[in-house]
């Protein structure tokens, strides 16, 4: 009896010097611990259930749920990796395609619409005044051929000066007719004109103005029996031959337009048709409207097929150059970054984060993040993605639950 009444007495003794022992040792491990805490560095704040959205400070998420913090040495830990069976990846329908290195370029594609080249546009003037006895073209958007015959005029002028080149003919004036044969060619005489006033040897009332191009009549502004003078636009005549092709681009592809670049011309509802021009300017105003920047290509057209206001769709691509790329169904993308799911084999997945680059014939260039020869998810990788991020969310509640709460000042 005196054995056991001892045995309890120890007991309780053991009992009352540990429960001593712990609230005495209390105050000085809790006050270690918030040490440790006030020492790590924060870098940001999260909700368990939504690990990817980062808030700059403590308080409640989007979900009302408290946010914790995560530490700079909890973010240097290996991303939370998931476990599943190779029957369930199959019957997900998951799959992978390899990280890649080869040629990237970035393709711009726009709608523009045809534009006459300004250079080959022809205003025709008279150098004389004078009356439009015959017009021979009557109409706009007629097409003419060089050197057809345009109209005749009337003009003292012109008569007076033929009959002083034809006086240059005797000998006492011969000197002259050099002189007199360019001032016809001033006044607008053709050298074909000049030839039969030297034939006839005599002067003609009407002198007949070809034209100096091929083209269509963009703008007539005489008839017959008009009173012209120099500073008068007879005609305006556009060659085709060459043409401007003005196509608008965004501002996210201002940086991958220079001179020289070769751009595809097709037509919208003709796509397996193409034609090559080259990018001739860059025009240095934005549209204040639309936002957009002007690109003007040239573009051969010896047919005439391209008329003035077609449209027509462009594409601009950049010199390639070599870069990692991925399909571009495979990048998850987030409201501050873009990560993917990455197939480490035998069941295993894993979300990384990465930076990507130009994006171009459904492939996108990884900047960082990602290694040649890894695969990545490219089919039920947002189902992937979810589950990942639960599996996270539940670690770090258990990680939250299982530490000291967080103080709410720092240590004395």
């Amino acid at each position: 009896m005196g054995a056991k009444i001892r045995l309890v007495f120890i007991m309780v003794l053991c009992l009352i010097v540990s429960t001593g022992g712990y609230f005495l040792l209390k105050p000085f491990f809790l006050q270690q611990t918030n040490k440790a805490q006030f020492s790590k560095k924060i870098l940001y704040w999260i909700d368990p259930m939504e690990p990817h959205i980062h808030y700059e400070g403590p308080g409640k998420s989007r979900m009302n749920m408290d946010l914790i913090p995560v530490y700079e040495e909890e973010q240097k830990k290996e991303t939370t990796t998931l476990q599943i069976s190779p029957n369930i990846v199959n019957s997900l329908g998951v799959r992978t395609a390899p990280v890649e290195e080869g040629p990237m370029s970035m393709t711009i594609k726009a709608f523009g619409s045809i534009k006459a080249d300004e250079t080959k546009i022809a205003h025709i003037h008279t150098y004389v005044d004078g009356w439009i006895q015959k017009l021979h073209t009557k109409a706009t958007d007629g097409i003419v051929e060089k050197d057809q015959p345009l109209f005749e005029i009337y003009s003292r002028n012109l008569v007076f000066s033929q009959k002083e080149y034809l006086l240059t003919l005797k000998d006492n004036y011969k000197e002259y007719k050099d002189p007199q044969a360019s001032k016809l060619k001033a006044l607008g005489v053709s050298e074909k004109q000049i030839k039969e006033l030297l034939k006839t040897n005599k002067s003609s009332p009407l002198v007949t103005i070809y034209a100096p191009q091929k083209g269509f009549v963009d703008s007539l502004n005489i008839r017959e029996g008009m009173y012209v003078s120099p500073e008068t636009t007879v005609m305006s005549l556009t060659d085709l031959s060459d043409v401007w092709v003005i196509a608008e681009i965004f501002p996210s592809q201002f940086s991958f337009v220079k001179e020289k670049q070769v751009a595809k011309i097709y037509l919208p509802q003709s796509s397996y048709l193409s034609w090559q021009g080259e990018v001739d300017y860059i025009y240095p105003t934005i549209d204040l409207t639309s936002q957009t920047l002007k690109v003007r290509i040239r573009l051969s057209n010896p047919e005439w097929f391209f008329k003035p206001n077609m449209l027509v769709a462009v594409e601009i691509q950049e010199a390639p150059k070599q870069a990692l790329t991925i399909p571009s169904e495979a990048v998850i993308w987030s409201s501050n970054k873009q990560h993917v799911i990455l197939a480490l084999g035998e069941g295993k997945f894993q979300a990384r984060q990465v930076t990507t680059g130009i994006q171009s014939e459904g492939r996108i260039e990884i900047l960082s993040g990602l290694n040649k020869g890894e695969r990545v998810v490219t089919s039920s990788q947002f189902l992937l993605d979810s589950d990942i991020n639960l599996k996270a969310g539940f670690e770090r509640l258990e990680d939250s639950s299982a530490s000291p709460s967080e103080p709410s000042g720092p240590p004395s």
